[in-house]
């Protein structure tokens, strides 16, 4: 099928694993989370010191936070994992992207929500919503572009994204009826 790009152009089932450069990306977003949330514990431990006089608070409060950030690094890490799944045995197709938002913070993060179109191999249409985190210059794709999709043939819901930019992300979606 032309217009997928040459690692998805090979039939399944596809040599690759978790450290491919395809998931890069997927591992620097978990490793920066995993490093990054520990440096909170410190921050809050001073914020409440500086404003509370109370450092033990500021410590179990910092700690209840990188908790809560660990749990995404996780959820990423996860769907990391089942996108190798679906990378190695999945079929590949062309979809396309019906709208795109990219809300971003000052700083240039993101987090992107795509609205997501394909048809497997029966024909039947399939409409989902990607949703991933990242920098706004990441962003190589805009509403009515075509993307790279991944789908497993006996579950044609449960697909995966793929672009250069935002790397591959896995979702679920519904089948449309006409």
């Amino acid at each position: 099928m032309t217009g997928l790009p040459p690692e998805l152009s090979k039939a399944a089932p596809r040599d690759i694993d978790y450290n491919h450069e395809l998931f890069a990306k997927n591992r620097k977003k978990i490793k920066g989370i995993f490093i990054g949330s520990f440096l909170i514990i410190p921050l809050v431990a001073i914020l409440f010191w500086w404003k509370f006089g109370d450092v033990v608070s500021g410590v179990i409060c910092g700690v209840a936070i990188t908790a809560f950030c660990e749990m995404f690094a996780v959820a990423i890490m996860i769907n990391t994992k089942k996108s190798v799944e679906l990378f190695k045995n999945g079929t590949a197709t062309l979809g396309s992207i019906e709208s795109m938002q990219i809300p971003t913070d000052k700083q240039g993060n993101a987090y992107f929500v795509m609205k997501v179109n394909y048809t497997d191999k029966l024909g039947m249409l399939y409409k989902g919503n990607v949703a991933m985190i990242g920098k706004a210059t990441e962003v190589d794709k805009k509403a009515g572009d075509q993307i790279a999709v991944l789908y497993f043939e006996d579950k044609p819901q449960t697909y995966a994204v793929y672009t250069p930019g935002m790397g591959i992300v896995m979702s679920r979606s519904k089948q449309q009826l006409s």
